[in-house]
């Protein structure tokens, strides 16, 4: 399984760096679809209650990350954990630290028949960490606030 998954990969995620020229014809053509109430509104600062609303808007019991808990855990013992939590997104999501520590993902192969041929024959799952799945899950909920202004409904 091994081999598939990495002769598969092996040059999916190759990209060629665009010249500085081609990237700013590019962006120049590109209009700016979010009004300004909108762009404040995605600019503010993210609360408490939004990381807390994230951590429970989770599904419990879905795939857990490298350390082995899921969302229940969190959810369940968030009078313990939640504040240890809370700060850890707030400082990646307000004050731009890095995610590098809480981005820990483990990828599990699961094949789909008896025996793997081929990558259609895989289901690869992330695992991300819990805390990781907060941070993206309060960037989904923010974003989702202004997507229908910046996304064509056809």
């Amino acid at each position: 399984m091994k081999n598939i998954v990495v002769n598969y990969f092996c040059n999916l995620y190759t990209s060629v760096k665009p010249s500085s020229d081609n990237f700013e014809r590019v962006t120049r053509t590109v209009q700016c679809r979010v009004s300004d109430g909108n762009r404040i509104l995605l600019d503010r600062l993210f609360s408490v209650e939004e990381i807390r609303k994230a951590a429970f808007d989770m599904h419990p019991t879905k795939a857990s990350g490298p350390d082995g808990l899921p969302a229940l855990f969190y959810q369940r013992f968030w009078s313990a954990v939640g504040e240890g939590i809370t700060s850890a997104c707030l400082r990646c999501l307000n004050e731009g630290d890095s995610v590098d520590i809480i981005s820990n993902t483990l990828i599990a192969l699961i094949t789909k028949g008896r025996q793997a041929e081929c990558m259609a024959d895989i289901w690869p799952i992330s695992l991300y960490n819990v805390t990781y799945k907060i941070v993206a899950k309060a960037l989904a909920n923010r974003f989702r606030l202004v997507l229908g202004e910046v996304v064509s409904k056809t």
